[in-house]
């Protein structure tokens, strides 16, 4: 009877309750790649046994034939440091969704976000430690809960005097602010693989070089190569690339000119003088 009292009250979907998940989803570039994180944590001392963590993206699609599926399911995959998709919470940690050719995100730019349609359905499965049974937590997120340009606050803090770590779960839910990214992991894949347009001002014009598949060509001023150029800056502009200007040239070729103009120019006010002295 107690048996049986026992295992009512501990139920996998009670235990389920105890697993936190972070209020917002957040995105911002890692080892040059840009990812999705989402925080995950246990408040049981007693932990979750062979657990893993699995997503999908559900969101209209259509095929080449004309079929439409208005909740399609994309894989998402997860991965928590550098444990693959198995989780272990001793502590909160961060999952990480990379942003690459095989995401359903990699062609979403940050200003699209407001008019996606979407959502991001995350699974973390596991075995109840005193019980043996299977349980599962889920939570899901909307564009309008997924901050661009944003990461985690650190809440592990290691306290000297009892020699342990500490963690604050008050700041579970902490974002910060640390860069500013304005376009998809297509267009950066794009920039990084060498379509890159680099802008120089001469003084009298703007040049504009593309170098693209080892090839480059320039096109010099004009409105349409004002034009061209200026567009080209405001995109480079948020990737940091180098857009100094390089410094216009001397009007001597080398220094053995300069040197040459500077020393004929002495020899005849040294001439004109003994002139001048001479009539006087």
């Amino acid at each position: 009877m107690l048996g049986f009292i026992f295992v009512k009250i501990a139920r996998p979907k009670y235990r389920s309750n105890t697993i936190l998940f972070s209020n917002r989803a957040v995105i911002n570039q890692e080892n040059g790649q840009l990812v999705l994180q989402v925080r995950v944590g246990d408040l049981r001392k007693s932990h979750l046994v062979d657990s893993c963590i699995s997503g999908m993206l559900i969101r209209r699609h259509s095929t080449e034939e004309g079929a439409y599926y208005p909740l399609y399911q994309f894989n998402c995959e997860f991965s928590a440091n550098g444990m693959g998709d198995r989780v272990f919470l001793l502590w909160p940690i961060v999952l990480t969704h990379i942003i690459d050719k095989e995401s359903p995100l990699y062609d979403i730019r940050p200003s699209e976000l407001s008019t996606e349609k979407f959502e991001i359905v995350l699974f973390l499965s596991g075995t109840v430690e005193s019980t043996g049974e299977t349980c599962q937590a889920r939570t899901s997120y909307l564009p309008k809960e997924i901050l661009w340009g944003h990461r985690f606050e650190r809440i592990e803090e290691y306290d000297i005097g009892h020699s342990r770590w500490h963690v604050d779960f008050a700041g579970f839910d902490d974002v910060v602010y640390c860069q500013n990214i304005r376009h998809s992991a297509k267009e950066l894949d794009r920039f990084r693989e060498g379509r890159m347009e680099k802008i120089t001002n001469f003084g009298y014009g703007v040049s504009v070089e593309v170098e693209e598949g080892g090839k480059k060509s320039k096109g010099l001023g004009g409105p349409f190569g004002l034009m061209r150029a200026a567009a080209s800056s405001q995109q480079l502009s948020s990737l940091r690339y180098d857009l100094s200007p390089t410094p216009v040239s001397a009007p001597y070729d080398n220094a053995e000119e300069s040197v040459e103009g500077a020393s004929g120019w002495s020899k005849k006010k040294e001439e004109a003088e003994k002139v001048t002295e001479s009539r006087a």
